[in-house]
């Protein structure tokens, strides 16, 4: 597979931050899942993103998480969801296979 290209969601304006509701900052509602919640650098991101902590948003996005947040996302360094949900080759990312069985054989298969 080749590397991955990001269009960024986050940058180019199709989709809006989000609040978890812990109360935390995302950087859209995608990025709110188990599989962020347990990547190690994205918890970094996430310890300094509550809203609680801050007179504004753009307190939070001046932290040295965010900013390293989005130098990853402009080098095509996403995250797990950032990968799936904003990859521009979701083909190569997403390469499947639909096969047909009858009689627990195989019968046909397409590539997706």
């Amino acid at each position: 597979m080749d590397k991955i290209i990001l269009n960024a969601r986050c940058l180019n304006g199709t989709t809006e931050m989000a609040v978890d509701n812990r109360g935390r900052l995302l950087p859209c509602c995608y990025c709110d899942g188990p599989a962020m919640e347990n990547d190690p650098e994205f918890a970094k991101l996430l310890k300094v993103s509550y809203l609680k902590d801050y007179n504004n948003i753009e307190e939070i996005l001046a932290t040295k998480q965010w900013k390293r947040f989005y130098k990853r996302i402009k080098r095509n360094e996403g995250f797990i969801e950032c990968n799936y949900v904003c990859a521009k080759n979701k083909s190569d990312l997403l390469a499947r296979e639909r096969t047909f069985y009858s009689n627990n054989k195989i019968i046909h298969k397409e590539k997706l």
